[in-house]
C-alpha cells in the first residue's frame, strides 16, 4: 500500500507555465491518489517575505547569501529527506536545481520517478529509448515515464493532468517495493546538513507564516557559522576590468 507516501514534487518554478502545471500536478496526486507532498510554492515560503525579515537581523551585504543558505537547507535537508518519493519534472531545458536534487535524493534513498512531456531531443533521436533526455538525469530515476499529447483546450490540459498523474500512481504502486532494503550509506556531510536544517526548520508549521519567518531569520544568526560549511570555495576575481 503506498497511498499515504509523501512526495516531492521537483520542479523548475519560474513562470506561471511551470507553477500552474505543478500545482495541478500535485492536487489530481493528492486529491485522486492520497498521496502527501511537499511542494515548495505552496508549503515553503515567498523570497521577499523572508528577505525582509532577514534584514532585521543581518548587515545588508549579508541578506542574499543568507536567503541562498535557508532556500537550500530547506529541499536539501527538509523536503527531500522527509518524503519517500521525489517525483521529478524533466522537461527541457532540464533544470539545474531539480538534478541537483534528484541526485541528491537518490543517494539518500529515495524512490524518484522522472516524467517528460517535451518532444524536444537535444541529446538523441526521440525514437530512442530515452527519447532524446541526457542520459545522466534519466539514469538518476528508479522509472522515467514519457507522455506527450497535444492539447487543444481546456478538457486536453485537464486529461494531460489526470494521465500523467495516473502514470505516476501506477509507476509508484508497481515498482517502489521491488527496490533492495538496503539503506544506502549516507555521507556525514549530508548527515550534517540534515541535523543542521532539523534545527533550523523545526517546529515550525507553516513555514511561510511571520511567525515562522522570524523565528527563521534569528535561529539564522545563531547557526550561521555552521551553515557555512556547506557553500563552496569560490575562487575569481573579485572584479572584471573589460
Amino acid at each position: 500500500m503506498t497511498d499515504g507516501l509523501m512526495l516531492y514534487p521537483a520542479s523548475a518554478l519560474f513562470c506561471a507555465r511551470e507553477s500552474v502545471f505543478n500545482i495541478l500536478l500535485v492536487e489530481e496526486l493528492e486529491r485522486k491518489y492520497g498521496f502527501r507532498s511537499y511542494l515548495p510554492q505552496r508549503d515553503g515560503f515567498e523570497f521577499s517575505k523572508l528577505t525582509e525579515h532577514l534584514r532585521s537581523q543581518l548587515k545588508p551585504e549579508q541578506v542574499a547569501s543568507a536567503v541562498e543558505d535557508i532556500i537550500y537547507l530547506a529541499d536539501m535537508g527538509i523536503f527531500v529527506p522527509r518524503s519517500q518519493v521525489v517525483v521529478a519534472n524533466l522537461d527541457e531545458p532540464l533544470d539545474p536545481g531539480v538534478l541537483i536534487e534528484i541526485a541528491h535524493a537518490r543517494a539518500i534513498g529515495k524512490f524518484i520517478v522522472g516524467y517528460r512531456t517535451d518532444v524536444r531531443s537535444p541529446y538523441g533521436d526521440l525514437g530512442a529509448p530515452l527519447r532524446g533526455i541526457h542520459f545522466f538525469p534519466a539514469y538518476q530515476c528508479h522509472v522515467y515515464l514519457f507522455l506527450t499529447q497535444n492539447c487543444r483546450n481546456e478538457n486536453d490540459a485537464r486529461s494531460i493532468i489526470q494521465q500523467l498523474a495516473s502514470e505516476v500512481h501506477s509507476a509508484i504502486t508497481s515498482n517502489i517495493s521491488k527496490r533492495p532494503d538496503a539503506a544506502p550509506q549516507i555521507s556525514q556531510e549530508v548527515v550534517r546538513l540534515i541535523a543542521v536544517a532539523k534545527e533550523l526548520f523545526k517546529d515550525l508549521n507553516p513555514l511561510n507564516s511571520d511567525a515562522s519567518l522570524v523565528t527563521i531569520a534569528k535561529r539564522y544568526v545563531d547557526l550561521r557559522e555552521r551553515i557555512s560549511e556547506f557553500r563552496p570555495i569560490v575562487i575569481g576575481n573579485t572584479s572584471y576590468n573589460q
